[in-house]
């Protein structure tokens, strides 16, 4: 638990990504907070819906801290939620270089991704090696983060 509320669902390097849980006049809501950002909610049944055909939601990506987006080797935090079979993530880049993979997921991720590489997709596997689901994320263009930066690696 932090002071401001919430369950701690995954963190890496001091991003964490929570999760509240509060009454609403439509039932009960499962807000997920991206570190000090902000936040994505739905209803308790709104996820069901959500999760009874997909293995994992990419939320966005984060600050780290209060300002900073990237961090010393160019990288931002990029946050999502998985269902419960998912136990590793493998991100593929546009150019086909090294992918980064993520193990030990459990119903949520914190992954740092080089903001200079272009996104292409992101696999969600079982424990068994299974492919659960091969997301297209080429939407997410965090390049506009890197151009800000005179420090990233380009």
């Amino acid at each position: 638990m932090r002071e401001q509320g919430g369950r701690l669902i995954a963190e890496k390097a001091g991003v964490g990504l929570y999760v509240t849980r509060s009454e609403t006049n439509q039932g009960m809501v499962l807000n997920f907070s991206l570190a000090e950002a902000i936040g994505i909610g739905n209803t308790i049944d709104g996820w069901r819906k959500t999760f009874a055909d997909k293995a994992v939601l990419v939320l966005g990506p984060t600050a780290i801290g209060r300002r900073d987006f990237l961090d010393e080797s160019g990288r931002i935090p990029v946050l999502g939620v998985t269902a419960r079979s998912v136990e590793r993530l493998v991100l593929h880049y546009v150019d086909g270089g090294p992918p980064l993979e993520e193990t030990g997921v459990d119903g949520g991720f914190v992954v740092f991704v080089d903001a200079w590489r272009p996104l292409r997709e992101l696999a969600a596997y079982d424990t068994a090696g299974r492919e659960l689901e091969r997301l297209d994320v080429r939407y997410l263009d965090l390049r506009y983060y890197c151009e800000k930066d005179t420090g990233c690696p380009r």
